[in-house]
């Protein structure tokens, strides 16, 4: 459980809780000294930006997630209801309520890392079967042709989209807290996104190419139906369910705070909310426009560039400032944006 934060504003408050590499006289390893206390993005947040920025990345934060589980839920309900059309998608979605609530009910960051091990391995088959279906198909057939008909209105819900991505966000800081040596975080954490972000461009752009400005979403419904595909189709709705309790550990860990006495609730709770939401807006692009722009633009954009700002005010230049400062305003923008179109898009569906 987290402890009480230290007063916004103290010197080096978040050194001391971030780089927790520094020999203690109390302790007698860099690891040691790093567990004295697990560190959460709310803890940072009110350490820097006080009592009002724990509120407000709170609120993202459940918002943020919350909405991820919802859209991941629809998922599993369009790929229930293509398998058997005959039972609808909002019977799918209340069919895995039960699995839902008993694998949320896991408490310990390690082992939500362990049952998410075999959804990494399932989206690296899915993600490697699609490029080399998307290659042999360009190399059997020419590139795609593309047709550009770009529209100012629906531009900021593929920024939406992109910034919904930043999901797993709120779970960095426990999982440095839970590695044996926490000082290889960063250098592991670049490697992997660098890594993350290269595979995703390189499905986009292979996928561009075989099926041009006519490509679907999923990647699968571009695709012949054969058992192959089918395949692959499982593989995707299995990263799905088991990466949800993943969805719901930071909103458990926060309730956690407040209702210590009541964790099995709040986390029967959490897995209601978005199960009720996704049977009711059952739209996922939408869903994933609205939560991205709305949620994950202040999670992974603004508020650690305010946190970052207020920390480093006196040791970074001007001009860098001026940077930082156009970043999270255009960030910002173009995350309410986003919001906004994607809602709008939403409402239509209705």
């Amino acid at each position: 459980m987290v402890g009480k934060p230290k007063a916004a504003g103290v010197p080096g408050a978040v050194h001391n809780e971030t780089s927790k590499f520094e020999i203690d006289s109390d302790l007698q390893t860099p690891v040691e000294l790093y567990q004295k206390e697990e560190l959460t993005f709310t803890h940072l947040a009110e350490i820097e930006l006080g009592p009002l920025g724990r509120t407000l990345v709170e609120i993202s934060l459940i918002v943020g997630q919350l909405g991820c589980m919802m859209a991941y839920l629809i998922y599993i309900g369009t790929l229930g209801n293509y398998f058997v059309p005959t039972i609808p998608e909002w019977a799918w979605v209340f069919m895995f309520l039960p699995t839902n609530l008993a694998v949320c009910q896991l408490r310990e960051i390690k082992l939500l890392m362990d049952w998410s091990a075999l959804g990494v391995l399932a989206s690296i088959f899915g993600m490697i079967s699609l490029f080399v279906i998307c290659m042999n198909k360009v190399a059997s057939e020419g590139v795609a042709p593309l047709e550009y008909d770009f529209k100012i209105s629906t531009f900021p819900s593929c920024f939406g989209i992109m910034f919904f991505a930043m999901e797993g966000i709120q779970v960095m800081l426990p999982v440095a807290h839970k590695m044996s040596r926490p000082e290889d975080y960063p250098s592991m954490l670049l490697y992997v996104v660098t890594a993350v972000a290269i595979s995703y461009m390189c499905l986009a752009v292979v996928g561009y190419m075989a099926y041009g400005s006519k490509v679907l979403a999923p990647m699968t419904d571009n695709m012949d139906d054969n058992d192959f595909t089918d395949f692959i189709r499982f593989s995707q709705g299995l990263v799905v369910l088991v990466s949800f309790p993943i969805q719901a550990f930071p909103v458990a860990k926060l309730l956690d705070v407040y209702y210590p006495e009541n964790q099995t609730l709040s986390r029967a709770i959490i897995v209601l909310i978005p199960t009720v939401v996704a049977i009711v807006f059952p739209f996922m692009g939408e869903a994933m426009g609205m939560i991205g722009g709305l949620a994950m633009t202040g999670l992974g954009c603004v508020f650690p560039i305010l946190m970052y700002l207020q920390h480093f005010s006196s040791s970074i230049t001007d001009t860098q400032k001026a940077i930082l400062w156009t970043c999270m305003s255009v960030g910002g923008m173009i995350g309410t944006l986003a919001t906004i179109e994607s809602a709008v898009q939403m409402f239509d569906e209705l």
